[in-house]
């Protein structure tokens, strides 16, 4: 997945690989700056109602959402979602009991 935002003085660019190691070294070596962060990945299952139901229940628990963007692996869309470093465990656990699946 892959994200693209500017400002007046850079520009960012959010990518999701399924292999950071090798992607940090490639990056590193061309003198990119950057940073990494977890996200949580979450299977929208054809749900209309998923884009709602998701900020609305880790609303309710007190989970803020720092930035989500969507993408499609093997054909299912996946909502990708960035919460605060100390919610990350708390979120997973309350979108598993509200049935959502969690993708790895």
């Amino acid at each position: 997945a892959l994200t693209v935002a500017k400002t007046s003085e850079y520009g960012l660019i959010l990518i999701l690989v399924d292999n950071p190691e090798k992607c940090i070294n490639l990056l590193e070596e061309k003198d990119f700056v950057l940073s990494t962060a977890e996200v949580i990945g979450v299977r929208l299952n054809d749900n209309p109602t998923a884009l709602y139901e998701i900020p609305k229940t880790l609303g309710e628990n007190k989970i803020n959402i720092d930035y989500c963007y969507s993408t499609l692996v093997k054909d299912e869309s996946i909502l990708i979602l960035r919460v605060e470093d100390m919610k990350i465990e708390n979120a997973l656990t309350v979108l598993e009991k509200t049935g959502f699946t969690i993708v790895e």
